[in-house]
């Protein structure tokens, strides 16, 4: 199959170009041109790189057709309140899927984020209400909605993958987990809170397997939700990576005199994913967190 890719350059893109090379698929993807990540493609040797900024989608005119089209693009993720900057993005989310349609493709997946629930501390799945808190998690909803009609209009498969929180070797340096691991290499650990409140975090390769499943099953689409679903705790996840270098996560705690931000749980059920696509989390945190210690000490 042939795959044209938006928004590749974070932890589920790269994980998702690897994934689809390992199984014999071309890919294309459409890079901001002034992104300083896109230089991360240059460890695929076949990857077809076009250089096509978001708000340019609408003129694009490309020969080659392909099979799936795989949204991942959006600016306003890091400012969440940036009317502009979500709008834009929204906008440009409607572009891709009439991009989408001239290029050919049959299908087109585009991921979400658990921030579209808002605050909720009950187990989450694809019938949770959602009640999102800020114009980001607004305007992703809202892109699920408005995609999947222009793909109803168009006669596109539409697959929303709301996605938990991810992790692994391309992930954000601000992440927590990544700047966990940064501070105990460099001996510049941030105070942590207790983490009493329920976390799930599941792995770029995972993730990039769940889009490979519901990509090919020409039956599946609308919402799926893809998470770890272990209900662990945030502690117990933050443990584990302090184990690994044999320090006391309790060392770097907040005492209870702080004055700590709202916290919220996140406890997902994936369990529609498992079912339609025998889809399984296949690394767990503690070899996940490992494989990405290693990585991170090699790219210090």
């Amino acid at each position: 199959m042939r795959f044209i890719l938006t928004g590749a350059t974070g932890a589920i893109g790269m994980s998702l170009i690897s994934n689809l090379f390992e199984n014999n698929h071309e890919v294309t993807v459409l890079v901001n041109p002034r992104s300083s990540r896109n230089k991360q493609f240059k460890i695929f040797s076949e990857i077809d790189i076009i250089e096509c900024d978001q708000i340019n989608y609408y003129a694009l005119i490309l020969k080659k057709k392909y099979d799936a089209f795989i949204h991942m693009a959006w600016e306003g993720g890091k400012s969440r309140t940036n009317v502009e900057s979500n709008l834009s993005s929204l906008k440009s989310s409607l572009e891709a899927v009439s991009l989408s349609a001239r290029l050919g493709c049959k299908v087109f997946l585009s991921t979400g984020t658990q921030a579209e629930y808002g605050n909720k501390s009950i187990l989450l799945d694809e019938t949770t209400q959602c009640d999102p808190e800020n114009v980001f998690a607004a305007s992703k909803l809202a892109s699920m909605h408005i995609t999947r009609s222009k793909c109803l209009e168009l006669g596109l498969r539409h697959i929303w993958l709301r996605v938990c929180s991810v992790y692994g070797p391309y992930d954000g340096e601000q992440t927590m987990i990544m700047r966990t691991i940064r501070g105990i290499l460099n001996e510049n650990i941030y105070k942590i809170s207790k983490g009493n409140h329920f976390w799930d975090f599941v792995h770029a390769d995972d993730v990039a397997n769940a889009i490979n499943l519901l990509i090919k099953d020409d039956s599946l689409n609308g919402l799926f939700l893809v998470g770890e679903g272990s209900g662990l705790r945030l502690k117990d996840y933050m443990i584990k990576i302090f184990d690994h270098f044999n320090r006391k996560y309790d060392e770097f705690l907040i005492g209870d005199q702080e004055n700590l931000p709202a916290v919220r749980d996140l406890k997902v059920n994936p369990s529609k994913l498992i079912t339609k696509t025998g889809w399984r989390p296949k690394i767990n945190f503690e070899e996940g967190s490992k494989l990405l210690i290693e990585h991170c000490r090699e790219n210090l």
